[in-house]
């Protein structure tokens, strides 16, 4: 028997709705020659039937057309500046993928209208021998934009008058003082902030800007002979065309700076912030400073891409970190903690004239010669590169500088200790305390030698030789690890109380010292003036069997011994004894002279 036939109906599927808006979308407002930007809101559309994600698309509608200077993108946003009023229609279209919705907004572009003024007072005419400075006329500007939200400015074009700080227009003395001066005393009344919004030009005449309350900022372009900036409660930055600057910023930690289109003299006045960084940059021509730059604890940054920098006597520069960026050389009269400085013309100089310590943060020029003179000491994390010009180093007190010197010739004075690491070919100085020197390269001491406390001079690579004396109170260390050591009777002298010599060649040395040690693999010869002693670390280069000559002009030597390895040696005392009885004479070979006196050694050589 067949079972019963059952028909079940399908179940339905739901039918998909159309996206939804909740809110018509509200219309944009822009207003002509002001910077506009802004999208329609789109969160009132929403998907009916589930939470399908929504897809925009946006356009304008047909016969639409943005106003000029206004464009449209992908995602809805409309932005520029319009050049003209007008009105468009736009659309926007919401879909889930299969039914969308569109709806339309419209985007009004008003004019621009221009400000109005009101004068409240009543004009007064000038008579004859009123023209007074700071004469009121007693005429008081009230300003009003009909456009909402826009900031004002006001320009006054006679610049027989400025506008004080409550809106009224006072005259200037023109006629007695400076014919032709600009003065413009004022701050916006709600911010306090004076904007220099379109150019202030004074020929040949002086500009000052002057403002008690806030901010002196614009790009406008002020031309003058002479440029004032007095502020009182702000900090300034402008764009010049000025001989001269002289500016006070009183603030504490507000700034200064300044653009100048040509060269610019710091002018007698004075450039002066309270601990705020100063900033002028001298697009062309050089920058001088007749007076100084006084940052306090601020910094001062010195921008000059197609000159140079020259701070005469009289005048200085005051400020915690000194950047100079330079084209030309730079004469340089600091007060400052730190300096950085990067002269990028061919053979541009540097001199600076520090009156305090100063700390190098580093120092480059284009083969251009470096002189750094300090009252103080000179430190410094940065090094000085001068390619292949000279650097002068001079310090009252010392001289610690732990990047690289790099140059052609240093040449070091220092009252107290100084320490370098150099790349250098020459080297002489005075050092009140010890001088120690780390050379990446061979090293000459020119005929003007080196006078110091302790001397170190250790080589990582290529030969030491001298023409000049080394005049050193105690100890001296001379290290060619890679190369030579040569002071001869045809160069240099090495004087002091204990030599220490080392080379990997060979070591060639006209001394006058009490003691002498080496431990080196090449050989080893000594030619002493008076006595001396073999210390208790000895003479050894067994390493490479270098031959030991040692010859006294007068005086005993006495001491430890000599390990001279397969190597030979040569003792001459022309004036005095030999005694060498603390150590032992080892070697191949010893040949011996002494014309006075006894001999005492114990020696393991082959030859005698």
């Amino acid at each position: 028997m067949l079972a019963p036939f059952v028909y079940a109906k399908p179940a339905s599927k739901p039918v998909n709705q159309a996206p939804t808006l909740d809110k018509p979308l509200a219309d944009l407002v822009a207003v002509s020659h002001l910077p506009f930007k802004a999208a329609p809101e789109i969160s009132g559309f929403a998907d009916s039937d589930g939470p399908d994600p929504l897809q925009f698309q946006y356009g304008l509608a047909p016969g639409s057309v943005l106003p000029r200077g206004l464009q449209l993108s992908e995602t809805g946003v409309i932005s520029g500046i319009a050049t003209e009023a007008g009105k468009a229609e736009l659309r926007v279209t919401a879909s889930d993928g299969q039914l969308s919705l569109t709806e339309s907004f419209t985007l009004t572009v008003l004019a621009n209208k221009s400000p109005k003024l009101e004068a409240a007072g009543t004009a007064a005419d000038l008579p004859e021998g009123r023209l007074e400075k700071d004469w009121i006329s007693g005429i008081t500007i009230t300003s009003t934009d009909p456009d909402a939200g826009d900031t004002l400015a006001i320009e006054i074009s006679d610049s027989r008058f400025r506008i004080a700080d409550d809106g009224m227009l006072v005259l200037k003395n023109t006629a007695v003082t400076n014919n032709g001066l600009i003065t413009i005393e004022a701050g916006n009344q709600a911010t306090g902030d004076l904007n220099i919004r379109g150019p202030v030009n004074a020929g040949n005449n002086d500009v000052v800007l002057i403002n008690q309350r806030g901010n002196i900022t614009g790009a406008g372009l002020i031309t003058g002979r002479n440029l004032e900036i007095q502020v009182a409660n702000g900090s300034a930055d402008l764009v010049s065309n000025v001989d001269g600057l002289t500016a006070t910023v009183a603030t504490a930690g507000e700034t200064l700076t300044v653009q100048e289109s040509d060269g610019l003299t710091i002018l007698a006045g004075n450039v002066t912030t309270n601990d705020g960084d100063v900033s002028l940059t001298v697009s062309a021509g050089d920058l001088i400073g007749d007076g100084s730059i006084n940052a306090g604890t601020g910094n001062v940054t010195l921008s000059v891409p197609a000159g140079g920098v020259i701070i005469n006597p009289g005048a200085e520069i005051i400020a915690n970190v000194l950047d100079v960026d330079a084209a030309g050389g730079a004469t340089l009269r600091t007060n400052v903690d730190n300096l950085s400085v990067d002269l990028t013309a061919v053979g541009a100089a540097l001199t600076v004239s520090e009156a305090d310590d100063i700390g190098i943060l580093g120092i480059e020029t284009n083969n251009g010669d470096v002189s750094i003179t300090a009252a103080g000491s000179i430190n410094g994390t940065g090094g000085i590169d001068a390619g292949t010009g000279d650097i002068l180093l001079d310090a009252g007190s010392g001289i610690n500088i732990a990047g690289a010197v790099v140059g052609d010739d240093l040449d070091v004075t220092a009252g107290n200790n100084a320490e370098l690491n150099t790349n250098v070919n020459t080297l002489h100085g005075t050092v009140g305390g010890n001088l120690n020197v780390s050379e990446t390269d061979g090293l000459v001491i020119p005929a003007a030698g080196i006078t110091a406390g302790n001397l170190t001079l250790d080589l990582a690579a290529g030969d030491l030789s001298g023409t000049g004396d080394l005049e050193i109170s105690e100890s001296v260390n001379l290290f060619a690890r890679d190369g030579s050591v040569t002071f001869n009777s045809r160069g240099g002298q090495v004087e002091g109380t204990d030599l220490n010599v080392s080379a990997a060649t060979s070591a060639n040395v006209r001394t006058d010292v009490d003691s002498v040690v080496s431990n080196q693999t090449g050989s080893l010869t000594i030619e002493e003036v008076n006595g001396l002693d073999i210390g208790a670390a000895g003479i050894d280069t067994s390493a490479g069997n270098g031959a030991v000559s040692i010859t006294l002009l007068r005086g005993d030597l006495t001491g430890n011994g000599i390990d001279a390895g397969e190597g030979n040696i040569t003792i001459n005392s022309r004036r005095g004894t030999v005694d060498l009885s603390a150590g032992t004479v080892a070697g191949n070979s010893l040949v011996l002279t002494a014309y006075r006196g006894p001999v005492n050694l114990t020696t393991d050589v082959d030859r005698i």
